[in-house]
């Protein structure tokens, strides 16, 4: 299965699915900051200032997600129009795009391989019980129930592990890396691409960049980088 991982897009939906037109992608997988303001007047201040891009006209109709896409939250969402869309059980936010819930497993497949997909979206949280973009004690406690997980998609990387200037301080994704030990760890959040292992479990990890993407083969027993 070919895959692609985007970083936070703030909503550039367009120019993304653009640049992976004719690449034979089968799923694309977003780390968060997706871009989701139905209503750009809500957006934070983060979104207005990165822009807040072009979700509206796929949520009205205008344009058309090309390309079945699985992603987890990011700090900088509608999370209330997210969570009131998850209650009415529309999973799928709009067409071609799906949302993962903290905590929980999905599958993704082509006609070739199935994928399990583990999400942890957000930022870390100390509150109990936290919608606005943020993950919970809770949610790390049923997301280490999964099992085994081929990809596990999160929007921050493991405490400890390092970028530039920045120490990431997301705690207990090292926690939910020993209990599901996953092949491969995507996350986002940052402004490079990184390939690392992560320090305390030597779990196998993807940082994508802002605005950036990588595309992997990936079948039930490798994980391939492909250049294109």
């Amino acid at each position: 299965m070919r895959v692609a991982v985007i970083g936070s897009i703030y909503g550039s939906l367009e120019e993304t699915y653009a640049n992976l037109s004719g690449k034979y992608i089968s799923w694309v997988l977003s780390t968060g900051n997706f871009g989701v303001w139905p209503d750009p007047v809500r957006a934070d201040r983060q979104a207005r200032a990165a822009g807040t891009g072009d979700f509206l006209d796929y949520l009205v109709g205008k344009k058309r997600v090309s390309i079945p896409t699985l992603m987890v939250g990011g700090r900088h969402e509608d999370h209330w129009w997210i969570n009131r869309m998850l209650r009415r059980g529309d999973g799928e936010l709009i067409e071609n795009l799906h949302y993962l819930m903290n905590g929980n497993t999905t599958f993704i497949e082509d006609q070739e391989t199935t994928l399990t997909v583990l999400g942890l979206g957000g930022t870390y949280s100390p509150k109990p019980n936290s919608g606005n973009g943020h993950y919970t004690v809770k949610d790390v406690q049923k997301a280490c129930t999964a099992g085994p997980v081929d990809i596990f998609l999160a929007h921050e990387a493991p405490d400890g592990e390092q970028f530039g200037n920045h120490v990431s301080e997301a705690k207990w994704l090292n926690k939910i890396c020993f209990a599901t030990q996953p092949r491969v760890l995507f996350h986002g959040k940052y402004i490079y691409t990184k390939y690392y292992q992560t320090k305390q479990t030597k779990t196998k990890a993807v940082c994508v960049g802002t605005r950036a993407y990588q595309i992997f083969d990936i079948t039930k027993d490798t994980i391939t980088q492909v250049d294109l």
